[in-house]
C-alpha cells in the first residue's frame, strides 16, 4: 500500500554546481547531505534530492535521465513478491541499515522508480 510521495530526485554529475543552482537560485536549504554524493531539501510533506551517479543503480547513465520518483511504502517484501510475480522489471533491492530499504524497478516507459520502506 503507498503510503505518500516519499522524495523525488536527480542525478547530477556535478553536484556541487546543482547544489549551487537550488540553492542559490531556487532558494532550496539542505536539510542533510552527505558530501558530494547526496544532499536534500525538505519541500512542505515531501523531500526534493540530488544524487551523485553513485547513488543511482544506473550510475553515470543516469546523469540526465530524469527525476526518481521514491514512494513510501509498507510491507516491501509482499510488495516485491507482487511485482516479481506480475513479471516487473525489478533492478536491485538496497538495504540502508538504519535508514531502512529500497526497491529499485522500471515503469512499463522504461523510468526508474523506487520504493521505500523506513526500517522498524
Amino acid at each position: 500500500m503507498v503510503k505518500r510521495l516519499q522524495t523525488c530526485w536527480v542525478v547530477a554529475a556535478e553536484t556541487a554546481a546543482s547544489r549551487a543552482f537550488y540553492e542559490d537560485l531556487i532558494g532550496l536549504e539542505p536539510a542533510f547531505a552527505d558530501g558530494e554524493r547526496w544532499v536534500q531539501y525538505r519541500v512542505g510533506g515531501a523531500s526534493f534530492a540530488i544524487g551523485a551517479p553513485g547513488e543511482h543503480v544506473l550510475g553515470a547513465a543516469a546523469v540526465g535521465g530524469g527525476a526518481v520518483p521514491v514512494f513510501e511504502v509498507e510491507g516491501l517484501d509482499a510488495q516485491l513478491l507482487k511485482l516479481e510475480a506480475a513479471g516487473a522489471d525489478v533492478l536491485s533491492l538496497r538495504d540502508m541499515g538504519p535508514h531502512g530499504r529500497v526497491l529499485s524497478l522500471r515503469d512499463p516507459a522504461g523510468n526508474v522508480v523506487q520504493l521505500f520502506e523506513r526500517a522498524p
